[in-house]
Order: C-alpha cells, then sequence, then structure tokens
C-alpha cells in the first residue's frame, strides 16, 4: 500500500511516497550437533546412567538450540563394550540434527 503526499512551495514540488511492508523470518538451518564418545563405569549393582553433558561436545545454532536429548541413557552389564548413541539437537523452528558417540561402558570397581 502507498500514500502519496504533495508538499508544494514556491518554486519546487516534492512527492513524498510512504511504502508499508513486511517481511517473514524463516530458520531453515538445522542446528550443528556436536557430540564427543564417553567411557561410564557400571556401579556395584551393575548399572550406569549418563546425561546430555557427557555426550554433548558444544552444538550450535544459528538462534538457538532449544533442546538436546540422547537415543540411550541407562546401562547395565549386558550393554558392556561400545555402544553408539544418538545425541539430537532442535532448535526454536523445528529444526534438527544429530549426531553419534560411542559410549563404552566398563565394569570396573572404584579403587577403595
Amino acid at each position: 500500500m502507498s500514500h502519496a503526499h504533495s508538499i508544494s512551495g514556491p518554486q519546487y514540488v516534492f512527492k513524498a511516497y510512504i511504502l508499508s511492508a513486511s517481511s517473514i523470518v524463516v530458520d531453515a538451518i538445522a542446528p550443528v550437533a556436536k557430540a564427543k564418545n564417553y567411557t561410564v563405569n557400571l556401579d556395584a549393582s551393575g548399572s550406569a546412567t549418563i546425561t546430555v553433558a557427557n555426550i554433548e561436545d558444544g552444538s550450535t545454532d544459528n538462534c538457538s538450540v532449544t533442546s538436546k536429548s540422547l537415543s540411550k541413557t541407562s546401562f547395565d552389564c549386558s550393554n558392556r563394550g561400545d555402544n553408539t548413541v544418538t545425541l539430537t539437537v532442535s532448535d526454536a523452528s523445528g529444526n534438527t540434527n544429530s549426531t553419534t558417540a560411542t559410549v563404552t561402558v566398563v565394569n570396573n570397581p572404584p579403587e577403595a
């Protein structure tokens, strides 16, 4: 929509146009998911738990990261050895990206 306004003086006539516009910003860029490998010890009952903080390694987004999740957080004796865990990172626009890390489950009793 435009509106024309005329300003006139003794020798000059000026026309000014006021245009209105709107813009929509769409975030179509997925976050960058970064993960690091991690080793976890089974406890005395034969279980272990990890958190996102153990695996996440500086994931970023052009706007903001709103959530981070892991495909597996609990381990037991049957998981001894290397396990692939997926880190998924999401942003406010619903864009997601994933990467994997190796979680090595060991059964090393703590030293007394």
